[in-house]
């Protein structure tokens, strides 16, 4: 009885990932391209009075902020149930509730 991989050495298809050299779309950067970082919820479960992102937009190279009110519709996978960044309320700790775009990160 013969056996095809025992005993043998194993092609690796994902050796590239292993020895570093794979990219990844982190890894590309195109001109004049923009950054997003989501910001969390501090609080486990709270109601969103406000958000005052007054000083974000300060910061040098801060092109915009996004809220949940900026999406007033849902999304999800199998049924639209689900909001873009938190509106109204946060259910959990670190749920999105802001979006920082900027031209660097």
């Amino acid at each position: 009885m013969t056996h095809k991989y025992i005993g043998k050495s194993v092609p690796r298809l994902d050796q590239d990932k292993v020895l570093g050299g794979a990219e990844f779309a982190y890894d590309f950067e195109i001109p004049g391209m923009l950054w997003a970082k989501l910001v969390g919820s501090p609080y486990p479960h709270a109601k969103i009075v406000s958000i005052d992102y007054s000083e974000a937009l300060k910061v040098k190279g801060v092109v915009k902020v996004f809220t949940g009110d900026d999406f007033p519709f849902k999304v999800g996978l199998y049924a639209a149930d689900r909001d873009v960044l938190a509106r109204g309320k946060v259910l959990y700790y670190g749920q999105p509730v802001a979006a920082v775009v900027a031209e660097t990160l």
